[in-house]
């Protein structure tokens, strides 16, 4: 169960940095 909660929070963690660093890309790709 912890395991389970932990696997869950560090894949939205992952899932936030991705949608983040996106957002980077996409702004420095409209700045172009």
């Amino acid at each position: 169960m912890y395991e389970a909660t932990t696997n869950a929070r560090t894949r939205d963690a992952i899932r936030a940095a991705h949608a983040e660093r996106g957002a980077v890309l996409r702004g420095l790709f409209r700045r172009k």
